[in-house]
């Protein structure tokens, strides 16, 4: 446990980090002021310093999102091949023809890829084949395998939980309706959104279906913490209670929200393709503030420490501050944007022949460029209102407390050996 205290105050450090060499922070409106412009609110991000650690150019652009695990990214090209590539160096390890009509995904030692209906397993270490699975009809959404589960959902509504080490099925299921984005695990349940506009819950061991929850448009990505926050393309946010999917509240923002929401202890954030990101309190749904965005946004937003990284159909990636939603700024990268930016934690045990300065964030372009950054050297280069906002010190480690109230400590129970 301690190497992983290690690796999350050294991402922490890095944010903060960020926070103070990279901050432009904008003026608030005080109280009784009138709430900025979009105009207003864009036009304040100042660029962003940093350092490119190593920047890797792919004869094409990527198909999908890449899978990442703690030091490599596993990206499919529209060339039709997968390729892994070590994020501490930029070196691409292996490289092997694997068409793909989902995103990647890794886990137990391999990464798993879609193509059609069928599912093949390689070994992270060479890329050899280790298990191939085939269906009777397509994989419809991006696979889910978080511990030894993985799940997949095909065309005409089956839903298939496997042992992802051998691709053995756990068990089937017959949901109704295609599945429309990747299905979320969270302990011992199973979330799946449903094109007609339906969220369901599952048994993870079993695939005993507990409840459903109708939206009024198709559900996105969910996020399972003290309650279900889900997004939909009826513009409304939903927290939903986790015993029975019935609606807590809602928030209807100016256009259907985009991916996943993500939370901290106070608050949810997500964005809507009205341009804007918002937070709400995460009890009882009131708006703590909002932020125009300056491009239409692709993902819902990344949370990193007191920062949120936000990408859209842009060559930048904008960050705001997660307490106030004040701008801070955006990088600049060298071209659009293909995915939300990474954070690359250091490696677990010190080696002599690593670079002396370590990457801490990457991100790949659609034109095929994947960039590592690190923190620029020199002195802090600070830019921040009056009177600023107060400096103090991260904590080396969140109380067990924290912990628990944001992410629940069960892990999946394993799937049993049949």
């Amino acid at each position: 446990m301690g190497a992983g205290w290690a690796s999350c105050a050294r991402i922490r450090a890095f944010v903060a980090g960020l926070t103070v060499c990279w901050l432009g922070v904008a003026p608030q409106p005080a109280a009784g002021q009138a709430e900025p412009s979009p105009d207003e609110e864009t036009a304040a991000l100042p660029v962003l310093p940093a350092d490119v650690a190593w920047t890797l150019e792919f004869e094409t652009g990527p198909l999908h999102a890449p899978a990442w695990d703690a030091g490599t990214a596993y990206v499919t090209l529209r060339n039709g091949r997968l390729a892994a590539v070590a994020l501490h160096s930029g070196e691409i390890l292996w490289s092997v023809e694997q068409p793909a009509d989902q995103p990647p995904v890794v886990g137990e030692q391999l990464v798993v890829v879609a193509d059609g209906t069928r599912l093949t397993a390689r070994r992270i270490g060479d890329g050899l084949p280790h298990w191939t699975l085939s269906f009777e009809t397509a994989i419809a959404a991006p696979l889910a395998f978080v511990g030894d589960w993985l799940v997949a959902a095909t065309v005409g509504g089956g839903l298939f939980a496997l042992r992802g080490r051998d691709g053995s099925t756990v068990w089937r299921q017959q949901i109704g309706t295609t599945a429309g984005v990747r299905p979320s695990i969270s302990g011992d349940r199973l979330y799946v959104s449903l094109d007609v506009g339906r969220v369901v819950a599952l048994e993870l061991v079993t695939g005993e279906v507990l409840w459903e929850s109708p939206l009024g448009g198709q559900p996105q990505g969910v996020l399972a913490s003290e309650a279900i926050f889900v997004g939909s393309t009826d513009r409304h946010l939903y927290r939903l209670a986790l015993s029975d999917g019935d609606h807590d509240w809602y928030w209807r923002a100016g256009g259907g929200i985009v991916g996943m929401p993500v939370v901290d202890e106070e608050r949810v954030y997500f964005t809507a393709r009205d341009n804007v990101l918002r937070a709400l309190d995460r009890q009882n749904g009131a708006r703590r503030w909002r932020s125009f965005l300056d491009s239409r946004p692709t993902s819902g937003p990344v949370l990193a420490g007191s920062l949120l990284l936000v990408t859209g159909v842009s060559e930048s990636a904008s960050f705001f501050d997660a307490e106030s939603g004040a701008p801070a700024g955006r990088y600049d990268a060298p071209g659009e944007l293909a995915a939300p930016p990474y954070l690359i934690p250091p490696p677990e045990t010190e080696d002599d022949g690593a670079p002396p300065v370590l990457p801490h964030l990457a991100l790949i372009t659609t034109n095929g460029r994947l960039v590592a950054l690190t923190a620029p050297e020199g002195p802090p280069r600070i830019a921040i209102s009056f009177p600023p906002h107060p400096l103090l010190p991260l904590p080396d480690r969140l109380s067990p407390a924290l912990m628990t109230e944001l992410h629940p400590l069960r892990l999946p129970t394993p799937p049993m050996t049949q």
